[in-house]
């Protein structure tokens, strides 16, 4: 007889990230979210404000404060796959050791 399926967990997203062995994983994904919020809007006032202190038009302002907040967004972006990137080298780094250790075990045996 096949075996029946067990029923999926019903903890939803915020019971899965509180598992112990998500909680790297829980906290990437906050600052990332947070950096995704805050980043452009702290970015865009900031520029604006400086830009109203020069002396430029406001339509120049919004433009470039518009633009600069695009610019976080984009850069908060790039640190998070940079991020990826390197922690996918890391596991691959560590699977590739793991391989090798086991193998030389199998050798000596």
């Amino acid at each position: 007889k096949a075996e029946k399926a067990k029923p999926a967990s019903r903890e939803g997203f915020i019971g899965i990230m509180k598992r112990p062995e998500n909680r790297t994983v829980a906290i990437k994904f906050v600052m990332t979210v947070t950096s995704m919020l805050f980043a452009p809007i702290a970015v865009f006032f900031f520029v604006d404000g400086m830009m109203q202190n020069m002396g430029h038009p406001r339509d120049t302002c919004l433009t470039v404060a518009g633009l600069s907040a695009v610019f976080a967004v984009n850069v908060v972006g790039g640190i998070y796959a940079y991020v990826a990137y390197l922690e996918e080298h890391d596991l691959a780094d560590q699977k590739k050791k793991s391989l090798e250790a086991r193998d030389q075990s199998r050798k000596k045996q």
